[in-house]
């Protein structure tokens, strides 16, 4: 299947298990873009043959909360979207969606790495929800061991900060209100700002 970029209003790594309730308003609501899902093997199921999607095969070491299963659907969706042209693309959970994708999107900054927020607590960290920004940034930011102690947090942020992106990090939480928001699935809640 072939792929034009310029019919898109952006790129979307939608990464992480498969939620089935939440899928389909992923599909909604972040209609226009580019949706990569990057997801297990044995969640074939839940997907069309118009749907962009990889099976990844589950590692052995999960990490600390995840954070290796995190890793490697983070990697391989972004390297997709680079191998189909996209310089920037946006880390998505797959158990989270937007109230209005194109606020969401036009929140981002195009100058550095954009993150939910920036959270106070035992020394400051990134949350690591979604992550927008250049392909090989995300990536990077990634490339870490599967740690087992910790937090993935801050795992993430000592790498940004290690790679030296976390002085142009942007966080846009403050940006959300009740006209933008995100309904996180799993968790039954709604992520917003003012």
């Amino acid at each position: 299947m072939e792929y034009i970029k310029e019919n898109y209003k952006g790129c979307v790594v939608v990464q992480g298990k498969t939620y089935p309730e939440a899928l389909p308003l992923i599909k909604e609501k972040w209609s226009g873009y580019l949706l990569i899902f990057s997801t297990w093997m044995g969640d074939e199921g839940y997907y069309t043959t118009d749907d962009i999607v990889l099976f990844n095969e589950r590692p052995d070491v999960n990490g600390t909360s995840n954070l290796n299963l995190q890793k490697i659907t983070t990697w391989n969706g972004l390297a997709l979207a680079r191998r189909m042209g996209w310089e920037k693309a946006l880390k998505w959970r797959s158990d989270m969606y937007p109230t209005d994708a194109d606020s969401i999107w036009n929140t981002f900054s195009n100058d550095g790495l954009n993150f939910l927020c920036w959270v106070d607590w035992s020394g400051g960290y990134l949350t690591d929800y979604f992550v927008y920004g250049r392909c090989e940034d995300i990536i990077a930011v990634f490339d870490i061991e599967p740690i087992n102690d910790g937090f993935p947090e801050r795992h993430i942020t000592n790498r940004v900060r290690d790679l030296g992106l976390l002085e142009t990090a942007v966080c846009v939480g403050n940006k959300l209100h009740s006209n933008i928001d995100i309904f996180w699935h799993k968790n039954s809640i709604i992520v917003t700002g003012k």
